[in-house]
């Protein structure tokens, strides 16, 4: 049994052999380069627990290998080989860049061997100490999240009967989602961007079994293949760009016992589709650059806005896949379709924003429930939401009137709106321009009626640009 995987750079053959043959007799699995650059491009793809480097060396010199070895991976431990006699700052340069020890020529092998064991027993203790305080950290984490699940369960802010509305198409996909949310059955929700798929999605996990298990989220198009492959099914220790000596865990991991959200999953790559197949029929995955394949029990609820029936004609999308992800296909109608849901919607957005604060409006004007109703809503809920809390805001504790709400709301629909405030400039222009015209622009008439002397008005029209008509 090994007991430490060593890199051994050295450009003298022989001394690899000879090295390579005494270390591989004391235990360790030893890989030789024989020059800088091919040491490097191994440490590109594998991890080494202590690297030995000769200092003289033709090309990238021991110095200049190790620097760059150490950016791929800050942790690692490294030994030089240095006669003193033919470089002798060496050892200093090298003890500058953090080499953890270093042996002078001639050397008896046994010291060598001597060395690394002290070495790799350094690096378990070290990955042993980070490993526990990762997995503490974890389990603290884990308590937070379980306690907020708990308060959200609570509260009954994702009950079914409470986010679903009262309109003919919700209370159908109502009467779909019912049977379902004690199973395990795969759902998938299809629907326009901001028709409430997260919410419907939210509210399969809250009211099944695995109510109190993690419910993990992840946007399928915010990342890009690598990133999302290592951020469902984790990474190994030491993989290369990841300072991690305990790798890291996957979304499948963390959502073991409760729900994984896949959201926008219409967005990933065929590659992805392939990996997230094989993990939905077999039961298992495996972390980027594993040969040993993990298990994690999850549900699986998937969301999109794109109709993957269609991208499945047309070769965008793996029918199996499909198939897998659509054990229930739930379509959320938008919120064009829910003329009965709109205002109730709106009501309700309206309370949950005004919550904490003095100045709220308490209610809508009939000039602003009759553009609520008659708006079309290209952005759905969401976007309904946004214009409710901006026309709240705008209104402050008044009610809500049309002029409230966003010129792209209220100038899509023809509905009439009452007269909001005047400043005093334009109420005092209006009035002026209302006695000239009544004494046919008698200036001196129209100043005896506003009770200011003549001069004074004159110098009103000419500031507010008042002409006859």
């Amino acid at each position: 049994m090994s007991t430490g995987s060593i890199l051994l750079v050295d450009d003298d053959e022989l001394v690899l052999a000879s090295l390579s043959l005494a270390l591989e007799d004391a235990g360790f699995s030893v890989t030789t380069a024989d020059n800088g650059k091919a040491a490097v491009q191994l440490c590109t793809t594998q991890v080494f627990q202590v690297v030995v480097c000769d200092i003289r060396m033709p090309g990238m010199n021991g110095i200049e290998t190790l620097r760059a070895i150490k950016q791929l991976h800050p942790d690692v431990r490294t030994i030089v080989i240095t006669g003193y006699a033919e470089d002798p700052e060496a050892p200093v340069e090298a003890i500058g860049l953090g080499v953890d020890d270093y042996l002078l020529k001639p050397f008896d092998n046994s010291l060598l061997v001597h060395r690394l064991e002290r070495n790799v027993e350094r690096t378990r203790l070290e990955q042993d100490n980070t490993r526990l305080h990762e997995e503490l950290q974890d389990a603290n984490e884990r308590l937070e999240r379980e306690n907020r699940q708990l308060k959200t369960e609570v509260t009954g802010r994702y009950l079914l009967s409470d986010i679903i509305g009262d309109s003919r198409n919700m209370l159908a996909v109502q009467a779909l989602l019912e049977p379902v949310i004690d199973s395990d059955l795969t759902v998938l929700i299809t629907g326009e961007t901001g028709t409430g798929k997260d919410l419907i999605a939210r509210a399969v996990h809250y009211n099944g079994p695995r109510r109190r298990a993690s419910f993990v989220p992840v946007h399928c198009g915010a990342l890009q293949e690598s990133l999302l492959e290592s951020e469902l099914f984790g990474v190994i220790p030491h993989y290369p760009g990841l300072h991690s000596p305990t790798g890291k865990k996957g979304l499948f991991e963390e959502a073991d016992g409760g729900t994984l959200f896949l959201d926008e999953v219409g967005e990933m790559s065929s590659a992805m589709q392939v990996k997230l197949l094989r993990a939905l029929q077999d039961g298992e995955f495996l972390r980027v650059g594993d040969t040993t394949p993990r298990r994690a029990n999850v549900r699986i609820v998937a969301a999109t806005n794109r109709d993957l029936a269609l991208e499945v004609e047309e070769g965008r999308f793996r029918a199996d896949l499909y198939y897998r992800l659509a054990g229930v296909e739930v379509a959320l109608p938008p919120l064009r379709e829910r003329d009965d849901d709109v205002l109730r919607l709106a009501t309700s957005a309206l309370t949950e924003f005004g919550e904490g604060r003095s100045r709220w409006p308490a209610g809508f004007s009939p000039e602003a429930i009759e553009l609520i109703e008659a708006y079309r809503w290209p952005g759905n809920v969401r976007e309904l939401r946004k214009e409710i809390e901006r026309a709240a805001t705008m209104a402050g504790g008044d009610p809500i009137e049309v002029r409230h709400f966003s010129e792209r709301v209220s100038a899509a629909v023809d509905v009439p709106q009452a007269p909001g405030p005047q400043s005093l400039a334009e109420t005092e222009r209006r009035q002026i321009a209302g006695v000239l015209e009544e004494t046919g622009w008698n200036v001196q008439a129209a100043a005896r009626i506003l009770g200011v002397h003549r001069n004074t008005l004159t110098r009103r029209i000419r500031d507010y640009d008042l002409r006859r008509n």
